[in-house]
């Protein structure tokens, strides 16, 4: 999952997290016309947030219509799923928006990594510590209710939960080494997955590990000459997760999907458009038609072609809007600022929810019972997430200003040094 506030992000993430909230600092130009130097004007922000927003309503309706086993025309065989859509989305938003963030703050000033983890840290965790404590309250209720309906059980216990904190759930370098050399990894290592009926986590310690090796290697970079054993170790700590995830592991590479989207951000960058605000439309429409296409045909959503085809379509939307001076409504800024608001608290508990309905099998029509259930998850959701996901930066405020970190020298008030001392009467330090 991602992250727009850059998110989230990122976003990471999505997680999103991965993983994407557009940061409230972008400057805007009143004109709306690109200025030379990029910057996320009003209109770019609110169509992140709202990609965002689509993006974790696609996941949830996937999954609605999937749990209640309705609609089989919009999932497999016949349609890809709209919920790993929606996670490739995703990653492709969180590249993007974690490389403009590190990117704008660089240019403003010092800007260290003990303060891009900490941001971080807030961003992911002010969303995942209320989704994972729901999940644990909300499967508790359904095994005292009926256990023999909880098809979670083997997930459900302390070195799960110990290991999603940890965030090494489904940890892609124990599936690797024990995919090609049996036995050599501990079966609770290898076998450690996705506390109880959270299922999305396992996106969200990819797009963690992501955001954590990015910053690391993009802002340590003092670390490497200072100190170098402990820059490696550290390096190949972070990395560990992303790397293995190239080659192995679940979603077929998002690390590559995130990198795409992190490539299409280096394109607005380097890139300023030399090309017609049509023109820009027309490749953005194009490029959207083709990864549609792409994977209606194939039937897989995690798919380095699909996520190459998404980075370009969003990086020539952004352009568009760079370009233009077009402004949306104030109610649909509003409203997309609003979903995109708590979209990673609802990717990480509408699983349980669904998983809960479905347990105590509410005696109402399927139709009636999937509306209700996607109105649920996202008013549990946006009360979740209003006092902690939507506040992650003043989280990250408190953080930072009661976590230490290296003290700058500061300037030197020659007014309280002692008078130097005659020249006959200095002596030369033994």
């Amino acid at each position: 999952m991602t992250d727009t506030t850059a998110p989230s992000a990122a976003t990471g993430g999505l997680p999103p997290g991965i993983p994407l909230e557009a940061p409230a600092e972008s400057r805007v130009n009143p004109a709306g016309r690109d200025s030379g130097a990029f910057t996320l004007n009003e209109s770019m922000s609110v169509s992140l947030d709202g990609i965002r927003a689509l993006a974790s309503q696609a996941v949830v309706v996937g999954h609605t219509i999937s749990f209640f086993g309705v609609l089989p025309q919009l999932q497999r065989p016949s349609a890809p799923y709209m919920q790993n859509i929606g996670v490739v989305v995703f990653f492709v938003l969180s590249g993007y928006l974690i490389s403009y963030t590190v990117w704008r703050k660089r240019a403003k000033g010092p800007y260290t990594f003990r303060t891009y983890a900490i941001e971080r840290f807030a961003r992911i965790f002010s969303g995942f510590l209320p989704g994972l404590a729901l999940i644990v309250a909300l499967d508790a209720v359904v095994i005292l209710h009926d256990s023999s309906r909880y098809a979670y059980a083997g997930q459900y216990s302390v070195s799960s939960l110990v290991a999603n904190l940890a965030m090494v759930q489904d940890h892609d370098f124990a599936t690797f080494v024990s995919r090609f050399v049996p036995g050599i990894v501990k079966p609770w290592i290898a076998g450690v997955t996705t506390f109880g009926s959270g299922r999305p986590l396992w996106t969200l310690a990819i797009e963690w590990w992501i955001y954590m090796a990015f910053g690391w290697f993009v802002l340590a970079g003092a670390s490497r000459s200072r100190h170098p054993v402990r820059y490696l170790g550290t390096a190949v700590l972070v990395a560990a997760l992303p790397l293995f995830n190239l080659v192995g592991g679940r979603g077929n590479s998002l690390t590559l999907m995130w990198i795409m989207g992190a490539l299409a951000f280096w394109l607005s960058l380097t890139l300023p458009p030399r090309w017609s605000v049509r023109t820009s439309l027309a490749m953005a429409l194009l490029l959207t038609l083709a990864a549609a296409y792409r994977v209606f045909l194939t039937k897989q959503e995690y798919d380095l072609v699909f996520a190459c085809l998404l980075a370009g379509a969003l990086f020539f939307m952004l352009s568009t809007f760079r370009m233009s001076s077009f402004r949306y409504p104030t109610p649909i800024s509003r409203a997309a600022k609003l979903f995109a608001g708590y979209s990673l608290t609802l990717y990480l508990i509408h699983y349980t929810i669904l998983a809960a309905m479905v347990a105590v099998d509410l005696p109402l029509p399927k139709p009636l019972l999937v509306v209700s259930a996607i109105c649920l998850c996202n008013v549990v959701a946006a009360l979740i997430a209003w006092p902690t996901e939507m506040q992650h930066k003043r989280f990250a405020a408190w953080l930072l200003a009661r976590i230490p970190g290296p003290v700058a020298p500061g300037p030197v008030d020659h007014r309280s040094q002692p008078a130097p001392a005659p020249l006959e009467q200095q002596r030369p330090e033994p």
